[in-house]
């Protein structure tokens, strides 16, 4: 059977263990109730109606997903990320920054002058990042 336009079950499982930290249970849970048919496919249209669903819940999750954001960056976890934190993040997403930018960035949003960013001045740094 040919299935244009669609993705395995096995493969939509797969990305969303990558967004569940792993979460093998948690994944193909969701994935189940994204593919409405139960034909172990995901079709597009079973996928946008999924994303417009998570997009009518987006603003209460947005702050949990900062949250969650700001602890994978916050590797030692004392509640502020630092320039070699966030400088180590950005490479595992193949997103290079040199640290004077990445710097400016910080500095840009440190409110308390202490040359970290808390949870508060990175929801800032997302802010300018990506606009609503």
């Amino acid at each position: 059977a040919e299935h244009r336009g669609t993705v395995s079950n096995q493969n939509m499982t797969a990305f969303l263990m990558a967004i569940f930290d792993g979460n093998r249970d948690v994944a193909m849970k969701m994935c189940a109730m994204i593919d409405v048919d139960d034909d172990g496919h995901v079709e597009e249209e079973e996928f946008l109606d999924w994303a417009s669903m998570i997009e009518l819940n987006h603003q209460e999750d947005e702050d949990e997903i900062h949250a969650h954001m700001f602890k994978m960056i916050d590797t030692d976890g004392s509640g502020d990320i630092t320039i070699s934190e966030l400088s180590e993040f950005m490479m595992k997403f193949g997103c290079e920054m040199e640290d004077q930018d990445l710097m400016m960035i910080m500095l840009d949003v440190d409110e308390d002058g202490n040359g970290e960013v808390d949870l508060e001045e990175f929801k800032m740094i997302l802010e300018k990042l990506i606009p609503q």
